[in-house]
């Protein structure tokens, strides 16, 4: 069981942790971070070995670092913190990176854990994807002009 994820200079968040229990509800206005969370988890689910996280697989596409990192980050380090009941995996960059602007850097460096740790956190992960309805035409336009 997952029991806490941190997330450092990850999109809307400086610094945060989450800690989780048996039934956990994520709830808040638009912007405060909800999808954030399950795509940090995401992104750990579609990580296939635990040297590095890639941003964009079969889960998610998040695009690249720039578009993962906080953007009132006071550096150019971020981090993914999964702690389990097997341990802790932890990937990023530290406070000392320097991100080239030109490069496109897609994943993040496993920096703590074991593959091991990696596949106990995934053993017990179930995600039910739910497809995001925007605005839709309930009825079609009419395109016949009664009046000549």
């Amino acid at each position: 069981m997952i029991n806490k994820i941190i997330l450092r200079n990850i999109k809307c968040f400086a610094s945060q942790e989450f800690p989780f229990s048996g039934l956990n509800i994520l709830t808040g206005i638009n912007g405060a971070g909800k999808s954030t969370v399950i795509q940090s988890i995401l992104l750990v689910a579609q990580t296939e070995k635990s040297a590095f996280i890639e941003f964009n697989g079969s889960l998610i596409e998040l695009g690249d670092y720039s578009d993962l990192q906080h953007e009132n980050a006071q550096d150019d380090g971020a981090c993914i913190s999964i702690e389990s009941d097997s341990g802790t995996c932890s990937w990023g960059y530290d406070e000392g990176f320097e991100c080239d602007k030109d490069e496109f850097v897609t994943h993040l460096p496993l920096i703590d854990g074991a593959e091991n740790d990696l596949s106990r956190i995934k053993e017990n992960l179930i995600y039910i994807s739910a497809e995001r309805w925007g605005p839709r035409a309930n009825v079609p336009l009419n395109t016949h002009n009664p009046n000549p």
